[in-house]
């Protein structure tokens, strides 16, 4: 049996569904109101779950049509502030 060592996965430098940051950044100021730095870190955020097969796209609907008002707003504001920790400040 061949044991071929190949590299991981890239992971993904765009969202699908959108065509540059600026789609993206259009669409979402249109559903959430964040701060502009926040508007990055979503999409970071969004990158890192797209490249766990989540579609971006389906994320924010589900995100603003399965929570109540606000809360949705307050989760996504969650992860962009755990996505932003450091590790290696926990041990």
């Amino acid at each position: 049996m061949n044991d071929i060592q190949t590299a991981p996965p890239k992971p993904p430098t765009q969202l699908k569904g959108f065509a540059t940051y600026e789609d993206f950044f259009d669409y979402a100021k249109t559903r959430f109101t964040l701060e502009p730095r926040e508007y990055e870190a979503l999409f970071n955020v969004l990158l890192k779950l797209q490249g766990v097969g989540s579609d971006p796209i389906e994320t924010m609907q589900d995100c603003q049509s399965q929570l109540a008002d606000g809360e949705c707003l307050d989760m996504l504001k969650f992860m962009i502030y755990v996505d932003g920790l450091e590790l290696k400040d926990f041990k």
